[in-house]
C-alpha cells in the first residue's frame, strides 16, 4: 500500500538534514495528493490534500469552502482564524500554538509558519499542489 511510504517520506523531509529539504517536501506532498486531510486544532475539517480544482473539499478548489480565499474553513483566507497572521489556530501566525494538522493515514504533521514548531509551511503545500507550475 502506498500510504505508509508517503508518511515515511514526509517524516524524512521534516527532519532538517539536507539543504534540498524544500524540494523533497514538494515531491512528498505531490505523492500524498489525495491521501490526506487537514484538520484544525478545534477539530474543524479544513479540506482534503488534493490538487483537484473541481473536488468539492479540495484545498485547491478556488471556489470551494476549503480552497478559496474567502472560505471560512480555508487555510488561504487571510481574514479568518485558520489563515490570518493573528489567530493562535492559524497556519500563518508565526507564534501560533495550535496550528492545523495534515493527517495522512494515522500520522499528523503541523502546517505552520511558526519556526518553533516542526511542520510544513502552508505556502509549500500551496506551491506543491495548487499552483500551475508542475
Amino acid at each position: 500500500m502506498k500510504k505508509p511510504s508517503i508518511v515515511v517520506s514526509l517524516l524524512l523531509v521534516l527532519v532538517p538534514v539536507a539543504a534540498d529539504a524544500q524540494v523533497n517536501i514538494v515531491e512528498a506532498l505531490r505523492q500524498a495528493d489525495g491521501h490526506g486531510r487537514i484538520i484544525a486544532a478545534d477539530g474543524r475539517f479544513l479540506g482534503v490534500l488534493s490538487s483537484d480544482r473541481l473536488h468539492e473539499t479540495s484545498i485547491c478548489n478556488p471556489i470551494g469552502e476549503h480552497g478559496s480565499n474567502i472560505g471560512n474553513a480555508s487555510l488561504w483566507n487571510q481574514i479568518d482564524k485558520y489563515g490570518d497572521r493573528i489567530s493562535d489556530t492559524s497556519a500563518y501566525n508565526t507564534r501560533a500554538s495550535y496550528p492545523p494538522q495534515l493527517v495522512i493515514a494515522n500520522s499528523a504533521f503541523y502546517i505552520t509558519k511558526n519556526p518553533r514548531i516542526k511542520g510544513i509551511d502552508p505556502d509549500v503545500i500551496r506551491f506543491a499542489l495548487c499552483e500551475d507550475n508542475r
